[in-house]
């Protein structure tokens, strides 16, 4: 994305301030169990792509400054909503500790959830269901057990919501 599109997609969502700079809101840190959607529309699955972009410019420090906790925002704005791919990377903030202090329960229960949803036999599958298992290594059974429920209890939200 060229950064006349990132900003463009930041001034359309309202999160550039007058000096051109985003201030993300806190990230919330354990999930939140809601009702199940209603289906995703095409134009919601292109904002929550646009988001995860977004989300890795941050990370990565591709066209803008380089900035975690901004990262983490995006990445769990996409996430909530059941993007997987933001979920995999919220999974690998947490465990790194990267704009957001590092929870190795919650770096499985995003972990889980992405693979979950990620077809297996394909690279991006694999490497979730690699990266799953790896983070539930990480854990003692007590843990693994609460992130599991996590997991198990969490909805996406705001998805189809007018």
């Amino acid at each position: 994305m060229e950064r006349g599109c990132l900003a463009g997609f930041a001034l359309a969502v309202g999160l550039v301030t007058l000096s051109g700079c985003m201030a993300p809101a806190e990230v919330p840190v354990g999930p939140k169990a809601v009702a199940a959607p209603p289906p995703v529309a095409p134009a919601q699955v292109a904002v929550l792509d646009a988001e995860y972009r977004l989300a890795q410019h941050y990370d990565q420090g591709d066209t803008v400054p380089q900035n975690f906790a901004a990262a983490v925002y995006w990445y769990y704005h996409a996430a909530e909503r059941g993007h997987a791919r933001a979920q995999l990377a919220l999974a690998q903030c947490y465990a790194r500790g990267h704009g957001i202090p590092r929870d190795p329960i919650l770096a499985y229960m995003w972990a889980d959830l992405a693979a979950s949803q990620m077809a297996r036999e394909t690279p991006e599958g694999d490497f979730a269901q690699g990266y799953r298992d790896y983070t539930r290594s990480r854990l003692r059974t007590p843990e693994a057990v609460e992130a599991q429920q996590m997991a198990t209890a969490w909805r996406p939200i705001g998805v189809g919501a007018p």
